[in-house]
């Protein structure tokens, strides 16, 4: 996202007005987007200065991207050599499933100008060649530049000051995000004539990839009519699952946390389902039903919750 701030001012008769004067601004940013589909995590560190400050400035960044193990996965640079007053740097990899990953970003800023001395009006020879005209004393920062959670805006202090290096590291920003997985184990009621029989149990997951899913199991036969047939399920994705009712705002039984660390179990229980031999097992409404099948990815996926209240055929 690109900054643009424009100082609006009046100078009234009189009164003089420079640039100088006005307060100025350096932003700074850092964004990690997980795209589980693509399987690609994306790092884009931005510094921007507004349109007053780009005529002194240029804008830098560095960007470094590590995973959990401080592995630098991912790093890239630059500088707005356009005077457009802003530079972004976006870097993209393959990401691990289940992954932690944090951006750092140094945000700094390129003095353009070099200060010149002359010791005398009449000698046309500077003394001091190599030191820079910092106009806002954004180098003020550079002595201990601060660390931002993903976005920071800094006022410039002023006055004009010269100093040694023409690199002033204004601040920094971090952005993490994670690549997470969750299982839930869901019941809702199963009513004959609008009376109350038994409890339904389903799953709702999020996979390492970032897909969720209603994963339900039924009979073969909808109404077990002429007869019920098998012990069938449907892994839906989304969060309604095959039978409307199967969806998300239905009662919670066993949560197992959001967590990168539960994405092996979540895909284990989702490759259960997705491999469930639907001509194996004839259905029963007393079991094996729609419980059993919720039960059966349960340990097939290593998670152990305890039966659902009235759910017949556990």
């Amino acid at each position: 996202m690109r900054h643009w701030r424009t100082a609006l001012f009046v100078c009234l008769i009189f009164l003089w007005c420079s640039p100088a004067s006005l307060a100025q601004i350096v932003y700074g940013s850092t964004n990690l987007d997980i795209d589980p589909g693509a399987g690609t995590v994306t790092a884009t560190c931005e510094t921007d200065v507004d349109n007053l400050a780009a005529e002194y400035y240029e804008a830098m960044v560095s960007c470094v991207v590590e995973d959990s193990n401080n592995n630098i996965v991912a790093s890239g640079g630059g500088t707005d050599d356009s005077g457009q007053g802003y530079v972004q740097v976006v870097l993209t990899f393959t990401g691990v499933p289940g992954e932690t990953y944090t951006a750092m970003s140094a945000h700094s800023l390129f003095e353009i100008y070099t200060a010149e001395f002359f010791p005398d009006p009449d000698d046309p020879q500077p003394i001091r060649l190599h030191y820079y005209d910092d106009v806002y004393d954004f180098s003020s920062y550079a002595d201990n530049p601060q660390t931002y959670d993903d976005f920071f805006e800094l006022d410039s202090p002023g006055p004009e000051t010269e100093t040694v290096s023409s690199i002033q590291h204004a601040a920094n920003s971090v952005a993490t995000k994670s690549w997470t997985c969750f299982a839930q184990l869901k019941y809702r009621a199963v009513k004959k004539l609008g009376i109350t029989v038994a409890n339904h149990s389903f799953w709702w997951i999020q996979d390492s990839v970032g897909q969720q899913y209603i994963i339900d199991g039924g009979p073969q036969n909808a109404g077990c009519t002429p007869n019920c047939g098998y012990l069938v399920d449907w892994v839906t994705p989304g969060t309604v699952g095959h039978y409307p009712d199967d969806q998300i705002g239905a009662g919670t039984w066993f949560d197992s946390g959001t967590s990168p660390a539960v994405c092996s179990q979540v895909g284990n229980l989702e490759a259960a389902a997705k491999n469930w031999n639907q001509a194996l097992t004839l259905y029963n409404p007393t079991g094996p039903n729609s419980n059993t099948f919720a039960h059966s990815i349960a340990t097939s996926g290593g998670f152990a919750p305890t039966q659902p209240p009235s759910a017949v055929g556990w």
